[in-house]
């Protein structure tokens, strides 16, 4: 088992992009061939994911990345096959409104009488017998944790 580099992180010398599937593919199959350790390669992605989010979150290079965007038509570049654009998304501050919330701690309230009428299967009813919540199916999905050391 190679331990040292999966094949297809060469991805800074390739001229144009590939299909994300067929990255998958080929980090799928060195997986499943035993070539790389697998909980090597989940470590060496939640690193790289880490890293971009870190380097890119930098006021400085969103600038860069800003300006250069900014000598392209309309704002808009075609790099290695891929398009690149910038955005910018508004988000209101609901919970500024006394309605919302309210409405919000409501709904956790909820929340809590059903899980409790699902953790012990019945519905729980108030002092005058009235429904108040009742157990809910429940769905299950794995995932794997990574913690990088700091």
């Amino acid at each position: 088992m190679n331990t040292e580099y999966l094949p297809v992180i060469e991805v800074a010398k390739m001229d144009s992009v590939v299909k994300a599937d067929e990255l998958a593919n080929v980090i799928a199959s060195a997986i499943k061939s035993g070539y790389v350790n697998p909980l090597e390669v989940l470590v060496r992605r939640k690193l790289i994911e880490k890293a971009f989010e870190a380097a890119f979150d930098e006021p400085d290079v969103k600038n860069i990345v800003a300006n250069e965007l900014a000598l392209h038509p309309k704002e808009k570049a075609t790099v290695l096959g891929a398009e690149i654009s910038m955005g910018s998304r508004t988000t209101m501050e609901y919970k500024e409104d006394p309605r919302y919330a309210q409405i919000q701690a409501d709904l956790k309230r909820q929340e809590e009488l059903v899980k409790a009428a699902t953790k012990t299967g019945a519905n729980i009813v108030d002092d005058d017998g009235e429904l108040l919540a009742s157990p809910v199916p429940t769905k299950t999905s794995s995932y794997f944790t990574v913690k990088l050391p700091k």
